[in-house]
């Protein structure tokens, strides 16, 4: 609650007097949401009046020890979700992979959730001149996994398979991005999604 209490206090908001922890819970949910959502077909990084506040959370986050990594429970697994980001960032994801795979982690499949976005020219011009014009998501995270399974010797035997979420129409029939619960539904029922590891 105290951490809660700090996050929101980084806002110009005041948090309800209330001894009621689902109306204070209730209260946060609908402030943040109204706050902090970014609107249709823009990305986190081109927000840019949340910076101060980003940097704020992350040190207040740091100190609670929230960003602490969290190993794995159990070192046998039957599947692993790599989810879709800017290219840098799915990058450190896929090395991180890499390590644990070095340390031990048996794995058989690891299922590539990402979508339709096209790639952003300003943060992703590199990977642009590798694929074609008019490149997507899918298509950056499909070329790093091709990549990292032929070069790292620890990836033999695993499967890279992955998913594209398309975009969705919401209630006022605009499309807009997929969110992590859409990825995930998909992947679930899906009757095919592309196994890298055989195209």
């Amino acid at each position: 609650a105290d951490l809660i209490a700090q996050i929101i206090s980084r806002t110009s908001d005041t948090i309800p007097q209330t001894e009621n922890e689902a109306c204070l819970l209730r209260w946060i949910i609908n402030h943040t949401q109204e706050s902090w959502l970014r609107k249709n077909d823009s990305e986190r990084w081109e927000i840019e009046a949340s910076k101060s506040l980003h940097e704020q959370l992350a040190d207040l986050l740091e100190g609670s020890n929230l960003f602490l990594e969290q190993a794995p429970q159990r070192y046998t697994m039957d599947n692993v979700l790599l989810m879709s980001a800017l290219e840098s960032v799915f990058i450190q994801r896929l090395e991180y992979f890499s390590r644990l795979i070095e340390k031990g982690l048996k794995i058989k499949n690891v299922y590539l959730l990402g979508g339709e976005r096209k790639l952003d020219p300003v943060h992703e011009s590199a990977i642009i001149k590798v694929l074609e014009s008019g490149a997507r998501e899918i298509d950056m995270l499909e070329h790093h996994a091709s990549k990292l399974s032929k070069c790292d010797t620890h990836m033999g035997g695993i499967d890279f398979i992955s998913s594209s979420t398309p975009y969705q129409t919401n209630q006022q029939g605009l499309k807009q991005r997929p969110n992590t619960r859409d990825t995930v539904c998909l992947l679930y029922t899906s009757p095919s999604p592309r196994d890298l590891s055989t195209s």
